[in-house]
């Protein structure tokens, strides 16, 4: 390898908290490394957040209100505004792994 490659190589093992050795080993596997990405990790918090939100909401309604309160095109409205961006972010990510 030259200089260039292992020191790539070295930095790539350092964000995979793995050393130099054992990422080149594991790359020659068939080992595809995911780099820790913050605002994805931030992302994908405020999403679940989110969900977890949602289902409280639900679950915390009657039978007759839940059921009135999905069919209200209000609501719909207003829940697919609120879900667009984490959909949008969604779509970015599956096209990025």
């Amino acid at each position: 390898m030259s200089d260039e490659e292992w020191n790539f190589a070295t930095e790539n093992a350092r964000k995979c908290h793995k050393f130099t050795s054992t990422y080149i080993r594991d790359l020659a596997a068939g080992y595809r490394p995911m780099v820790p990405d913050p605002e994805l990790k931030h992302q994908l918090s405020k999403i679940r957040i989110d969900i977890v939100n949602f289902a409280k909401h639900l679950n915390g309604l009657s039978d007759g209100d839940r059921s009135i309160l999905l069919r209200d095109p209000n609501t719909h409205s207003i829940w697919a505004k609120s879900v667009k961006d984490e959909l949008d972010f969604i779509d970015d990510l599956m096209r990025r792994i």
